[in-house]
């Protein structure tokens, strides 16, 4: 599958774009991590195939940055009796 994407220094300044495009992979990555609808990036982005927005989908889960946990963590100290 990388061979979707490809990064040149004279398309875009090296920024990996889909191959035959100057679309750039994070830019539909972070319209998918938006909750944009498939329909709207496919409308807004004809030139690219459904391979390349699978492609994308898998790039956002592959990429995720780990988040902090929802619930506060509670430390609790030991009191060791003497």
């Amino acid at each position: 599958m990388k061979r979707r994407v490809v990064t040149d220094p004279e398309i875009l300044s090296g920024t990996p774009v889909f191959r035959g495009t100057r679309i750039p992979l994070d830019h539909v990555a972070g319209l998918i991590r938006k909750g944009v609808p498939s329909a709207e990036l496919r409308k807004d982005f004809p030139a690219l195939t459904k391979a390349d927005f699978d492609y994308a989908r898998r790039f956002v889960r592959e990429t995720r940055k780990p988040r902090r946990p929802r619930k506060s963590l509670e430390i609790r100290k030991s009191i060791k009796a003497a």
